[in-house]
């Protein structure tokens, strides 16, 4: 009878259940429920987008049947203790059928790799753990969740009675096996740490055998350890003390326990004794965590709930109970990821667990830790179903599951699909897959392809296998079975097409890079159809590249062309471009199309011309930032696209000028794939945007991605609160760089092969010349004198602190290179040009240049082949010649030198860098 009410239990949730459908049962889940399905027979999964005042929230449950015969719920302890292994991993440890776990979320917190509080099991003490001090505390009073021995789960305070015995003398311990602070008595058993205690030398030991050949552990309540005191390490002793393994060691810091323990020798008798109160003896097991946060049916919050825990919007995880304790939520929030999930406080996470129906709650760790996974239908295993705001999963400690007990039935439900979606056209074919079948308990089934039988409804097609075949045109359905499991699907056959679309209309290659364009048929109604694409005809305009019968392009040089598709009468087409060189996403000329979000900080972008910061064009996007809020956490800053930012092809970089402001904080950035997958990339290392001024940055796009690609944001992020101040940083110039060796320019205007990039940038990156706030160099410019001065002053680093007055009524001292001209002039490197006049703004002659050089670096030497316009009385000639034989020049082609033309900037750069590096 009993085996009989199973079954229709059973049987209801099936016919209850469809897969990623919700339930009337479940939709009274606070928010929009985007995916449900039950994982067992008492077990459902869900997924709800859920909004409060932090704005969206993702919420993922576990809602457990306690009362299901079926389902139990575990804790999982890490062996050793301080083993971390991700939720997923935990729960993923090998089982066999009957005990499956088919749900789990991380379990409580951890510190240096240990639990930081109690947990138990059928009696066993693991970690004893510690009752932090202060409301601010998540763990602030002793409180757990666990099983009771009836089965029955619970949340509720316990007292841990941990006592040492000796003489008439009786007190409680502080600790076990965990590290000893003031004014603290703790137990060290033999599986302490490699069984050493490895405390300090500011506390005393006694290390106590008992008459036991071997220590039984893990310690159950009820266990009183009876020893002998067989050594002591004082006060002072720097010695590591070994635990012996038939017995333990009590070690003391404080003038209350010494007053206490100072009577006792070697050779005394001292017990250990540990008991729980009456109500968890004989538990299942038991996690104790904090704060409470629902008791009763109603926000119940037992820390501070104006602490910066409390009042963080982050990603949280609880274990709830409804009040007839006979369901179990494992509840998730994901957060720290603007627009999808920002988190959630203590006190909106209660109320939240409140319109969830749970009666008692406690919260388990977040953060990082924050982690749910459940079994997928096909699947024997869990699987990650929340957002860790890691960007992964980090490991942890303990974890809660949910465990199927079932055993293996006989096929009931069973997933069919359409390899390939739309109508079918006459003559082509369609593929029918299984993705999974399902038992009365929803575990996965193994099959073969012999054990799935196809029919149809109609005559409108032909099966073949695994294979259905259009003969006419007609509609029907393709019936799907595995023994008792079966499943309907639709079909449509047609005898013509309307159109065809590419799945890319403009691709951005490399040379010897490949790409496949496919080709999608369409009816009237834009809906898709299934065809033979071995019919499809593929060309390409220019010879810029070649294609394959299958739509495979390969790009053999640069240029552009379009690829055309055409079957019968339809034909689509594409463009290609085929470059070595960046495309640029944004100039920032406008930000109007860019927006703000912070966290934990405050932001603003506006855009701004020169004088200000501009790389490239006429403006740059300035992000002016706030990260000194008091929040605890990471803060960050976010530049987000209000409109879809796509780029073209798959790029291998993603560039962008940035003007640091020297801060050493962490510039990121996010894309998302053509398939919904989000990415994190990283323009700097964490701490490493620690330079002033402008600098090119880029990151790498994963290989992996489904193009076309399109970036969500940018973002400035900083964990350290020390660091968390305000600042400014200029953004400019993102760009896509297709190129692995891609380096790109320093001046807008000095392209790779520019005559003189080498000398330019080198000038520059010494900080010796300098380019314009636009971004461009100006290496076709004329020199000025004035302008000789200063690359002279900061090549030969002259005093600009003491210079003498300078004679020259055309440079006052309020003259932008007042110090640098006279500290040239001083250095009798440059003179005036007679009659008081230095003539700043005058040009700087060729020959000019060859005297100022010669004479700054004390060149000399003589050029027997001479140039055909410096003549033998020239005025500069020495000078000339001296720079010919040091090679700083060679002249023109013709023989000249020209003299008397004016020098350009790249000229003058070529020159010094001659100089300075010969």
């Amino acid at each position: 009878m009993k085996k009989l009410l199973q079954m229709a239990v059973i049987a209801a949730l099936m016919i209850s259940f469809v897969p990623g459908k919700s339930t009337q049962a479940a939709s009274t889940l606070p928010g929009t429920i985007k995916e449900q399905f039950q994982v067992s027979s008492g077990v459902t999964y869900s997924n709800a987008a859920y909004q409060n005042a932090g704005g969206n929230q993702s919420i993922n449950i576990l809602d457990i049947n306690t009362t299901d015969p079926y389902t139990k719920l575990e804790v999982g302890i890490p062996n050793p203790i301080n083993k971390l292994m991700t939720t997923t991993s935990r729960a993923n440890l090998p089982r066999t059928d009957g005990n499956r776990v088919v749900g789990a979320v991380n379990g409580s917190f951890f510190e240096n790799r240990v639990p930081m509080y109690l947990i138990a099991k059928d009696n066993a003490l693991y970690n004893a753990g510690i009752v932090s001090d202060g409301t601010d505390k998540y763990v602030n009073e002793p409180i757990t969740f666990g099983v009771l021995a009836d089965g029955t789960p619970e949340i509720d305070y316990y007292n841990l009675n941990m006592r040492v015995q000796y003489k008439d003398k009786n007190y409680p311990l502080s600790g076990m096996n965990r590290i000893r602070n003031n004014d603290e008595l703790i137990l060290y058993t033999p599986s302490n740490d490699d069984g050493y205690t490895n405390t300090n030398s500011t506390g005393t030991e006694f290390v106590i055998v008992t008459d036991q050949e071997k220590l039984n552990e893990p310690l159950k309540f009820g266990d009183q350890l009876t020893g002998k005191i067989q050594q002591i390490r004082p006060y002072g002793d720097t010695t590591n003390t070994k635990i012996p393994a038939n017995g333990f060691v009590l070690s003391f810091k404080g003038k209350m326990w010494n007053d206490r323990l100072q009577s006792l020798t070697i050779g005394d008798q001292i017990s250990v004794s540990l008991a729980i109160d009456s109500k968890w003896m004989n538990a299942q097991y038991m996690l104790a965590s904090g704060p409470m946060l629902v008791k009763d049916g109603s926000v119940f919050i037992t820390m501070d709930e104006n602490s910066s825990r409390a009042r963080e919007r982050a990603p949280r995880t609880a274990v709830a109970i409804d009040q007839s304790k006979k369901r179990v939520f494992l509840v998730t929030v994901d957060g720290r990821n603007p627009g999808i999930s920002s988190g959630m406080t203590i006190r909106e996470f209660a109320e939240y667990l409140v319109k969830l129906g749970a009666d008692r709650a406690i919260n388990l760790d977040g953060g990082g830790s924050t982690t749910l996974s459940a079994r997928q239908y096909g699947q024997n295993q869990v699987s990650l179903m929340n957002r860790p705001s890691d960007g992964f999963e980090r490991g942890i400690a303990t974890v809660l599951q949910a465990v199927s007990t079932s055993p293996i039935g006989e096929p009931t439900q069973l997933k069919a699909v359409k390899k390939q979606e739309g109508k079918l056209l006459v003559g082509s074919s369609l593929d029918i897959g299984v993705d999974y079948v399902l038992d009365q308990y929803f575990n996965s089934l193994p099959f073969t392809t012999s054990d799935v039988k196809i029919s149809l409804t109609s005559d409108m097609a032909t099966v073949s296998g695994m294979k259905i075949t259009g003969a006419k045109k007609g509609d029907g359905k393709i019936i799907v079975q595995v023994g008792n499991a079966t499943q309907e699907l639709s079909l449509s056959v047609v005898d013509s097409i309307d159109r065809f679309t590419l799945n890319e209309v403009n691709s951005v290659l490399t040379i010897g890079q490949a790409h496949k364009f496919t080709a999608s048929a369409l009816d009237a109604s834009g809906q898709p159809l299934i065809y033979d694409q071995k019919l499809v005809e593929w060309s390409v305009s220019n010879d810029i590249g070649t294609i394959t019968k299958d739509g495979v392009f390969t790009a053999t040089k640069k240029g552009s062309a379009v690829v055309t598709a055409k079957y019968g009468n339809s034909i689509v087409s594409a463009n290609v471009n085929v470059t070595d060189e960046p495309i640029v996403l944004d100039d920032f000329e406008d930000v109007s199309n860019w927006t703000t979000s912070v966290a934990r900080a405050s932001a603003t972008i506006n855009t701004v011309q020169s004088p200000e910061p501009v790389k490239n064009g006429l403006s740059s996007l300035k992000l002016d930032y706030d990260f000194s809020t008091g929040e605890a956490g990471t803060a960050a800053a976010y530049v987000i696209p209000k409109n879809k930012l796509s780029v073209d092809g798959l790029p291998v970089k993603l560039g962008l000028w940035v003007y640091g402001d020297g801060k050493n904080h962490w510039l990121r950035g996010k894309i998302q794939d053509n398939a919904g997958q989000s990415y994190t990339i990283n323009f700097t290392d964490e701490g490493k945007l620690n330079w002033k001024g402008w600098k090119y940055v880029e990151a790498a796009v994963p290989t992996n991605v489904t193009t076309p690609i399109s970036i969500q944001q940018i973002y400035l992020a900083e964990a350290l609160a020390e660091k968390q101040g305000s600042g400014t940083i200029y953004f400019d110039k993102l760009q896509a760089v297709y190129l692995p060796d891609y380096k790109e320019p320093m001046f807008n205007d000095v392209k790779a092969n520019y005559w003189a990039k080498t000398e330019i940038e080198y000038l520059a990156s010494t900080e010796i010349i300098s380019g314009y706030p636009n971004g461009n160099f100006q290496p076709e410019a004329k020199l000025s004198r004035a302008h000789a001065a200063v690359l002279l002053a900061r090549a030969l680093k002259l005093d600009l602190k003491n210079v003498a007055t300078l004679p020259f009524s055309d440079v006052p001292t309020t003259h932008p290179y007042y110090k640098e001209i006279a500290a040239v002039v001083n250095s009798k490197v440059m003179g005036g040009k007679g009659n008081n006049i230095f003539d700043p703004e005058g040009n700087l002659t060729r020959a000019q240049m060859a005297a100022i050089l010669v004479n700054a670096y004390k060149l000399s030497g003589t050029y027997d082949q001479g140039f055909t316009d410096v003549s033998d009385t020239y005025w500069a000639k020495n000078q000339i010649h001296a720079l010919a034989a040091n090679n700083v020049t060679t002249g023109y082609p013709d023989g000249t030198f020209k003299p008397g033309n004016t020098v350009t900037r790249a000229q003058y750069s070529a020159f010094l860098y001659r100089i300075l590096t010969k």
